[in-house]
């Protein structure tokens, strides 16, 4: 019996020793991270937030009332939450006219009006923004069914890029995995080793208390 227990007390120390480690390197991270850099990121973080919050008691409506271009018809028909468009038709001349009206009266428009066609360029912006300072973009795409064509032929050859290269990296995804798996063994063992540890001292204390009985 006592050959058990002087086992078990080692098995315990190994583990023990195991976690005490573990634990030693997190710490020793959180060491690394100075109060000054603390202090830094939290300064940074709230002026991003700031920065972000719009102003309260401001209107944040920056969507359009309506949208078109002069003399063409818009695709899809508008809707104020659909923020592209495609003028399928050609061109007729230099220059197109884009009309547009704010949802809200104290939002403002930008990108509007009569705009000359400058060469190699198919997209046009519409910027609205909201009392607040929030901006919502609207984009009108020029060009006939031959460049939208070979536009879609292009995001298409892009995604299947995308998952090629995820194939050919498979196990990318599972490193954080295999990871994650040995830091909750960790614990677990750590955990099963106090709760061991708290049985054997029971046990002891027991035959003691009997033997002292006897």
């Amino acid at each position: 019996m006592k050959i058990f227990q002087k086992l078990l007390i080692l098995f315990l120390v190994i583990i023990n020793i195991s976690s005490i480690n573990y634990f030693c390197k997190v710490f020793a991270a959180f060491a690394d991270y100075s109060d000054e850099q603390a202090a830094e990121d939290t300064n940074k973080l709230i002026e991003e937030q700031k920065k972000e919050e719009p102003s309260i008691g401001k209107s944040t409506n920056n969507y359009l009332e309506y949208l078109e271009v002069e003399g063409y018809e818009l695709t899809p028909n508008f809707d104020k939450q659909t923020l592209e468009y495609i003028v399928r038709e050609k061109i007729k001349s230099e220059e197109i006219t884009i009309k547009a009206k704010t949802d809200d009266d104290k939002a403002k428009v930008e990108g509007i009006g009569t705009l000359k066609i400058e060469q190699g360029k198919e997209e046009y912006r519409i910027d609205v923004t909201a009392e607040s300072g929030t901006v919502r973009t609207y984009i009108i795409k020029i060009g006939n069914d031959e460049t939208i064509s070979k536009e879609n032929s292009e995001k298409n050859t892009d995604i299947e890029n995308i998952n090629s290269n995820n194939l050919e990296n498979p196990n990318t995804e599972n490193v954080q995995t295999e990871e994650d798996k040995r830091n909750n063994n960790i614990i677990i063992y750590t955990a099963l080793s106090i709760v061991i540890a708290l049985v054997a001292i029971v046990v002891i204390r027991t035959k003691k208390q009997n033997k002292g009985k006897h």
